[in-house]
């Protein structure tokens, strides 16, 4: 049987800002690199990608969702 862990998950959302520009996917990467280095020994569990579309055209963001505290590998 499988032991159930408290972990919690944390997730932060970024997108370029709203106008000329604004559906650049490898600066809003980037931009995702570099707030997950500044976290440091964070485990990244999944990032996610989203469009919605406004004036300007596609306006991309993204989800990062991860844990602060590594959890034990091996039971």
């Amino acid at each position: 049987m499988n032991e159930l862990t408290g972990w919690t998950i944390e997730h932060f959302s970024l997108a370029n800002p709203k106008g000329q520009g604004q559906g650049n996917v490898p600066l809003l990467l980037r931009r995702a690199a570099d707030a997950i280095e500044e976290f440091g020994t964070a485990e990244i569990q999944d990032l996610v990608l989203h469009t919605e579309v406004n004036e300007f055209g596609d306006w991309p963001s993204i989800t990062v969702y991860f844990h602060r505290d590594q959890p034990a590998h091996g039971h």
